[in-house]
């Protein structure tokens, strides 16, 4: 770094990662700018410390496994994934493999709806078809990209439409018998009526019971996020009301970005 200070600090990076032979004793220089890494990576050459130095101590002790979650309707964002696309060839590369076998069952192009900053596709991405399987083509890409860095799951976990991410990662389906379930399943449930709506409050289960019966089993719990941390799901009037009901009382509460109750009766 200090022969070209053409090369920037990212780049170097990048070789370390992709072009050097990974060792089992490394050492980790954090900084928040060029002198600071350059301190760093003298402080480790000289064995001195320094407070942005991670200091090698042999080969990593393995605790614990790893366990991916791929989550549910409600996580789409305009735009997501469009930066790992530019940068990663694998991750664009499993992206447009989900999407040709998508594609064929939808209205719409579905890479070109997902990284759309146009306000009517960003509207268009938070109906349940185009969520659905924007979620499931950006779940596949980014667990092919951690798999290229050598980063895979002792085990998987899904949350709704990431239940089929999951179980393609595991090896219960093939993609594209994968793909046709999603494309399947968000087809069927965007053509439930619509009007519905959920959110997340933080209450429990108990605590919620006087707001779902008083509305005669219209709302219903959908999901338990944590022992504290609830989903309802029911008419979208129904479902604002009782989430400012319990913000007035200083819970957090937050309504999910979708275009049906799901997980109701």
């Amino acid at each position: 770094m200090n022969a070209d200070p053409a090369v920037s600090a990212a780049e170097v990076g990048w070789s370390l990662l992709r072009s050097r032979t990974l060792f089992d004793h490394r050492a980790v220089v954090i900084g928040q700018d060029r002198e600071d890494l350059v301190a760093g990576l003298e402080a480790l050459a000289t064995g001195e410390p320094h407070p942005g130095l991670v200091h090698p101590g042999g080969a990593a002790e393995a605790v614990g496994q790893t366990v991916f979650l791929f989550s549910g309707q409600g996580s789409q964002r305009p735009g997501m994934g469009v930066e790992l696309y530019d940068r990663f060839p694998v991750f664009a590369a499993a992206f447009d493999e989900v999407c040709g076998l998508l594609d064929p069952h939808l209205e719409h192009p579905l890479r070109e709806l997902v990284f759309s900053r146009d306000p009517e596709h960003a509207a268009l991405l938070d109906h349940t078809t185009y969520a659905q399987a924007g979620l499931f083509a950006l779940h596949i890409a980014l667990a092919r990209l951690l798999d290229s860095v050598g980063v895979r799951p002792d085990a998987v976990i899904g949350h709704s439409i990431g239940e089929i991410a999951a179980a393609h990662i595991a090896g219960v389906f093939d993609l594209p018998d994968a793909c046709h379930l999603v494309a399947t399943r968000a087809t069927l449930m965007g053509k439930l009526p619509k009007g519905g709506g959920m959110a997340t409050i933080t209450a429990t289960p108990d605590e919620l019971t006087n707001d779902l019966t008083a509305h005669n089993g219209q709302v219903s719990i959908a999901a338990l996020n944590t022992p504290t941390n609830t989903v309802i799901s029911g008419p979208l009037d129904l479902i604002t009301e009782i989430s400012a009901t319990w913000a007035a009382k200083g819970r957090k509460t937050r309504n999910l970005t979708v275009s049906h109750a799901f997980h109701s009766p």
